[in-house]
């Protein structure tokens, strides 16, 4: 038989065992509760910077449609220009031209942020149909040719006959 000090020394470290599980499992529920806290708080900074970014695009594309408009204005006026060129200075026509590719630049600029704001806010529509390859491909290099002979860079395009003549894209994009 046990005498009774082991019974009272295993009385007395079961209640120390009883003891450390109450004090752990206290611990673990304030760590829990912590825990959970963080976690609402995450949640909710998380809601503030969407909406936060959500308001930034909307300015975006609205700052983007207020210069759309004048940018269109100068590009049309001097497509106007461009349309007369012949009966200019060159050095003026090529001014003209330069004002022509830079406003085309910049409203794909343009169109670019009012496109990000549309694919962020899930509204981006693409309008895929038949396209000329070797059009649109001539628009892109056309788009870029001031920049490369002002850096003095010679540009050549070589159209493989393999390539097919439509496909179906966005020509925009």
């Amino acid at each position: 038989e046990h005498s009774k000090s082991e019974v009272k020394l295993t009385n007395h470290l079961d209640q120390l065992h009883r003891d450390l599980i109450d004090s752990m499992e206290k611990q673990i529920e304030e760590r829990t509760t912590e825990l959970a806290m963080a976690n609402k708080d995450l949640e909710r900074a998380n809601e503030q910077l969407a909406m936060q970014s959500a308001r930034q695009l909307e300015h975006f594309a609205c700052m983007s449609h207020e210069i759309r408009t004048p940018l269109n204005c100068i590009v049309g006026m001097s497509s106007l220009l461009l349309d007369d060129s012949e009966d200019m200075d060159p050095m003026h026509a090529d001014s003209i031209r330069m004002i022509n590719t830079s406003g085309d630049l910049l409203k794909a600029v343009v169109d670019d942020v009012l496109d990000y704001a549309k694919l962020e806010s899930g509204s981006f529509e693409v309008d895929i149909k038949p396209t000329n390859l070797q059009d649109t491909l001539a628009s892109v290099v056309h788009s870029i040719s001031q920049k490369v002979q002002e850096k003095n860079i010679r540009l050549r395009t070589h159209f493989s006959p393999t390539l097919p003549l439509v496909v179906e894209t966005d020509s925009r994009r």
